[in-house]
């Protein structure tokens, strides 16, 4: 066996991958260790490279992440004390860039640049709104040992070249097996695609299938010649997260920023603990395309790498290095918790919760729990029950209302919670918001959850990862990600296993009957855990979809308890204990003595008596005494009047509402009656409790008001001192009694629950008539609800302008006369659509409109369109494949689409209807351009044809054959006279689309042309290409004008100002350059974006330039360039995301709905899609 004191390079892997690959270049494989430290979780192998004794290990099956590798660091640390030197060697996500042409299979280096130790921990920094990205720390340097021998292998490899392949290549020889897996895939199969094209979500096809591999969507990137190192080596800073980089995106956003080269997942976890090299192999692009072919080959690369570079150090300058463990000291002891705390933070905070639901959050900081003495017998059950092997997995406590089941609940929890057993807790609260539905039950559980069970976070960060929107999935798919199979896949131990209880309060409050049943069927499946005992402890009324399904469980699996049926003498003996304290202090704190025997026993039996079973009429009792602005002796002799009614809540809340109305005349008492119905009516009905201030605003009546009817009605009501803060029911049953119909023959206070959900929906409509577009003053449309701080949204959108946007349309669906009512909704639709979308996604609710637009629609028939056809927003269906390229007509009454199914389809944007289908190409159709009169219709095709159709009938009117090459781009001269035509085969064509004659061939491009524009007046013909320049011809004789360089990659779109007096040229350099197309000067320097471009056009005006990377100001760079007066309405795509209106961002569409290409018509936009869908979007101004 081996002993650990000889092994003084650590050298941890992150997946199987990267352990196989790290084994198969170890020069002698050792037997496994003497012996391991205690608390070693890890596998290792141990081994020999060169001179140097290797640990190898790696992370645990489905663990990832920064957190996992500080752990794997931590126990071989402690079960190797003589390691000085790390290694972190595997794959990662390369950052391709202008300045770093990294490709597939590349290896990079962590080497500290700009500032930084070498890794950079990306999700730990903050985003501040108009900054840049900042991180909030350094990490670690590798040691010096090792950033020498990174120089000295530089040095070598730049003299001589490497070996690199070969020694994979030898690797594989020694081990056949790995080959299929392990070996260099096909060049072909590495594809860098442009940051706007998304792999379809879901779709687990190949790229090559679902992205394509024609050249407008790759980034075009020379063969390396036989001079240059293949794969090649790059030096500097990785960028390292708890979550996979799957955005170009935002990949180019922190390339740029930050100039990194690669994006993995563990190296930040380590460099703070486990000072050490990372050496990353690339496997992908860090976008949201599948490379998985590459990652065995990357492992090995990178590999190879790390042992070309151990050999290189010679072990008497390893052993001069100081032992990480020395070096770290009793930060190796904190490692794992560290790194838990960074994990569960960025995860965590990721995973919505409802606010207020758990046990002892802050809004239930006042909240009872059962007097010291009483309710012991259920307490002891319920802790008997949880801790009990063969208890079962669910105890049901359920009675009728104010039977105490939630100060019960309340206080278990406390208890579980002190002996560290509590897992998770969610009290339901009806008109709470969040804790009023189910939405966000089983989120909330699960962050709990993990936070009690750190076991757990790894499944629950997986769930989240794969699914960052699981959060607003059905509730079985939450359960069932988040908690169910987390649970399933902790690992069994040899200890007692851990009793964890779950507390659902009052899910009878669960809005939706169906999500109770729904919960009821999910939760038994958590018994399947074996790792932990799981326990749900559940409170509720007894109500029909609760006993339904509790019925439904197998095998009556369950414990239950039933309140109200509990021994009358039990009930008696703690209601008698409550009472007792609780008056001894109305006694004590009054200003006015009371004598020391009030209530005296013959009334205190009374009021017991009166009180059995509810605990809420015992409580309230004694809110009622304690009301400062009543007399106790007074309002104890109206309670007992009631000792002979037969219902509880009469006796428990008449004697409030009447003496309201005592001493009062009978005008006063009308007047009472109605402010009582418009404010506590408001209260007992609202979905989301509101403070004095809002409800105020809401009702449109003074503060004062709203204090007034409030004061006599804090026993019923909790009413904060503070005026911001929200009034709440201490009952629900004060609800219930206020509603029921049986009230209303008892008191004129009942509540007419329609009318008020009418008085409501009239007052929330009211509110919303405050919504503006851009409500909230932010610089653009386009600004990212995350940039917006929280402190401005909740001034611009105060709290009765947040409910009224989130409930305007339940209070209205609840009212009488609906059908009379509704078009109250359709009017403010109309109206402020837009901009109560607007307001609910920056409250975060975004979500919720389309559920309350389906609710308003199942309610009633909303005024019905024309679903013939709708020019603000239609989808066009009939292609097969992509739609590559779309035109309108001049007098824009036909819309041409081409697409990869080898047609072009003729629309009526007008009606919808399909004109024509133009079949003749055989192969994918690139690019569409009509004739200025639209008398002729141009289409390029990869047939290396040009067609050319007659729009009106369909005929083909000619075929214009000669190109070697695809056809990428056709334009008509503004007099219509001559057809240009780009191709792959170098060369531009001059046709006569009359005749179908060739005018000219004009060669001088050594590769592809991309794109071709004419000026306005028809003197010249400007043709972008893939050898990185741009050259202008003379179209009448064919001459060349100028040759224009000075980009540095393929020249992807050309424009001319509506002058003719500029020239643009946008590129794959991410550059934008302006040309004198006379001279062919530049003007001034170019203008840096972030991304490639390729496409750009003038404004109409010509003031400006709109690219896909957004619109640049042209006056600003061209001093004698004069604009002429503004003619349409300017419509443009940035990015492939947003939609600008007049360069400012207005719409942003989701991946789904994102284009391949587009056109315009005035105000009408024409989208063409991968699904071969044409849609068009209107917009008014």
């Amino acid at each position: 066996m081996s002993d650990p004191k000889n092994y003084t390079v650590g050298w941890i892997c992150a997946i199987n991958t990267e352990y196989v690959a790290a084994q198969a270049f170890l020069d002698e494989k050792h037997e496994g260790p003497e012996y391991l430290s205690p608390q070693n979780k890890n596998d290792y192998t141990l081994g020999r490279i060169g001179k140097h004794n290797i640990v190898i290990s790696v992370l645990p099956m489905g663990e990832y992440g920064t957190s996992s590798a500080a752990r794997v660091a931590e126990d071989m640390m402690h079960s190797f004390p003589n390691i000085r030197i790390g290694l972190m060697v595997g794959i990662g996500g390369g950052a391709p860039s202008l300045k770093n042409d990294i490709r597939l299979g590349d290896i990079v280096v962590s080497i500290p640049s700009n500032g930084q130790s070498g890794v950079i921990q990306y999700d730990f920094g903050k985003t501040i709104q108009g900054q840049s990205f900042q991180p909030t720390g350094f990490l670690d340097q590798p040691p010096t040992v090792l950033r020498a021998a990174v120089n000295g292998l530089r040095a070598q490899y730049e003299l001589d070249g490497h070996r690199l392949e070969e020694a994979v290549n030898e690797a594989l020889e020694r081990k056949p097996r790995l080959r299929k897996r392990y070996m260099r895939p096909d060049i072909e199969s590495d594809r860098l695609y442009r940051s706007h094209v998304i792999h379809p979500p879901g779709n687990e096809t190949t790229c090559a299938v679902d992205c394509g591999d024609e050249p407008t969507r790759l980034v075009f990137r020379n063969p390396r010649s036989q001079d240059e190192d293949n794969p090649a080596i790059h030096y500097g800073l990785i960028a390292s997260a708890n979550q996979l980089m799957k955005d170009a995106l935002i990949r180019n956003r922190v390339v740029a920023e930050k100039g990194v080269l690669c994006f993995e997942m563990e190296a930040a976890g380590l460099m703070n603990h486990f000072p050490c090299l990372v050496i990353r192999g690339i496997c992908d692009y860090s976008d949201s395309h599948k490379s998985k072919e590459w990652q065995g080959y990357a492992a090995m690369v990178a590999a190879a790498y790390a042992k070309d570079l151990l050999c290189r150090i010679i072990p008497q300058q390893v052993e001069r290095e100081e032992r990480i463990s020395d070096i770290l000291g009793p930060r190796i002891d904190h490692v794992a918790e560290t790194a838990d705390r960074i994990d569960r933070n960025f995860f965590l905070d990721r995973l919505p919760f409802a606010q207020g639901a758990e046990f002892d959050s802050f809004r239930a900081r006042h909240e009872d729990e059962c007097l010291p003495g009483t309710r012991t017998d259920i307490l002891d059950q319920i802790r008997e029950w949880a801790f009990s092997p063969q208890g079962k997995c669910i105890f049901w406590l359920n009675g009728m209302a104010g039977t105490g089941k939630s100060t019960i609940s309340r206080t278990a929890a406390k208890s579980f919670s002190q002996d560290k057993s509590l897992g998770a807790s969610f009290f339901f609260k009806k008109g709470e918001g969040d804790r009023g539905n189910a939405m966000k039950l089983f989120p909330t559980i699960a962050r709990q959850l993990a936070l009690c069970i750190p076991q757990l976070i790894s499944g629950v960060q997986k769930a989240v990862h794969d699914d960052p929107g699981i959060a607003m999935k059905g509730i079985k798919e939450q359960f069932d990600k988040l908690i169910l199979q987390p649970l399933l896949h902790l690992k069994e131990s040899n200890a007692p296993i851990w009793t964890v209880v779950v507390m659902i309060d009052a899910l009878d409050e669960c809005d939706e009957d169906k999500d109770i049943r729904l919960i009821l069927q999910l939760l038994p499946q958590l018994q399947k855990s074996k790792a932990v005992r799981l326990r749900l402890f559940l409170t509720s009324r007894p109500e029909t979809p609760i006993r339904l399904g509790f019925k439904n469980i197998a095998d009556h699996d369950y414990k239950d308890l039933i309140l109200h049926e509990i021994r009358k003498e039990a009930i008696e003996h703690d209601i008698s204990l409550f009472l007792n304290h609780r008056l001894s202090e109305v006694r004590t704190d009054r200003e006015s003595p009371l004598p020391i025997d009030w209530p005296g026993s013959t009334n205190l039996q009374k009021l017991v008596a009166l009180s059995i079973p509810l605990f809420i009429f015992a409580a309230t009792i004694c809110r009622i005494l304690e009301d400062p602005y009543w007399d106790p002796v007074d309002s104890l002799a109206k309670i007992l009047t009631y000792r002979n009614n037969g219902s509880k809540l009469d006796g428990t809340y008449l004697p409030v509402l009447d003496r309201l109305l005592n001493t009062q005349s009978e005008e006063q008492k009308l007047q009472l009656v109605q402010e009582f119905h418009h404010v506590v009516g408001t209260i007992v009905i609202l979905e989301n409790p509101l403070s004095v201030i809002s409800l105020s605003r809401l009702l449109g009546c003074s503060q004062e008001l709203v204090r007034l009817r409030l004061k006599p009605l804090h026993s019923v009501l909790s009413v904060p001192s503070d005026d911001i803060l929200p009034v709440r029911l201490f009952h629900l049953s004060f609800r219930d009694f206020l509603l029921d119909p049986e009230t209303r023959k008892k008191t004129p206070l009942w509540v007419d629950e329609k009318e008020i959900h009418r008085r409501l929906a009239k007052q929330c409509l009211r509110v919303c008539e405050n919504l503006r577009r851009n409500v909230c003053g932010l610089p653009s449309d386009g600004t990212e609800r995350a940039n917006v701080d929280r402190q401005i949204i909740d001034h611009c959108l105060p709290p009765e302008l947040q409910y009224a946007c989130r409930y305007w349309a339940h209070h209205l669906v609840q009212r009488t006369e609906l059908e009379i009512f509704i078009h109250d909704a359709f009017f403010f639709l109309q109206k402020h659509f837009l901009h109560w979308v607007e307001a609910m996604s920056l409250l975060g609710l975004i979500s919720e409109v389309v559920a309350i637009l389906d609710l308003l629609q199942a309610a009633t028939t909303l005024p019905q369109v024309d679903e013939r056809w709708s020019a603000e927003l239609q989808s066009l269906e009939g292609h097969s494949d992509w739609v590559g390229s779309v035109a309108f007509s001049p007098d824009g009454r036909l819309l041409a689409s081409a697409s990869e199914d080898n047609t072009v389809r003729l629309w009526d944007p007008a009606t919808g209807v399909l004109h024509q289908v133009l079949e003749g190409h055989s192969s994918s159709v690139r690019s569409v351009a009509f004739s200025p009169d639209g008398r002729l219709l141009a289409s390029g095709s990869l047939d290396k044809t040009v067609r050319l159709w007659d729009p009106a009938t369909g005929a083909l009117h000619q075929v214009l054959e000669g190109h070697a090459g695809w056809v990428e781009s056709v334009a008509f001269s503004p007099d219509g006279r001559l057809l240009a035509s780009g191709s792959l085969d170098t060369t531009v064509r001059l046709w006569d689309p009359v005749t179908g004659a060739l005018h000219q061939v004009l060669e001088g491009h050594s590769s592809w042309v991309r794109s071709v524009a004419f000026s306005p007046d028809g003197r010249l013909l400007a043709s972008g290409s893939l050898d990185n320049t741009v050259r202008l011809w003379d179209p009448a004789t064919g001459a060349l004008h100028q040759a224009l360089e000075g980009h540095s990659s393929s020249v992807e779109s050309v424009a001319f100002s509506p002058d003719g007096r500029l020239l643009a040229s946008g590129s794959l350099d991410m550059t934008v350059r302006l040309w004198d197309p006379v001279t062919g000067a530049l003007h001034q320097a170019p203008w840096s974006l972030e991304g490639f471009i390729t496409t750009l056009t003038f404004s109409s005006d010509g003031s400006y330039l709109k690219t896909n990377f957004g619109s640049l100001d042209v006056q600003s760079r061209c001093d004698n360039h004069t604009s002429g007066p503004p003619r349409v309405l300017e419509i443009f795509i940035e990015q492939g995301e947003w939609i600008t209106l007049n360069r400012e961002k207005v719409l942003w569409l989701p991946a789904e709905s994102r284009a391949r290409c587009s056109a315009t018509n005035g105000n009408i936009l024409a989208l063409g899609h991968a699904s071969g869908r044409v849609s068009f979007i209107e917009f008014r101004v």
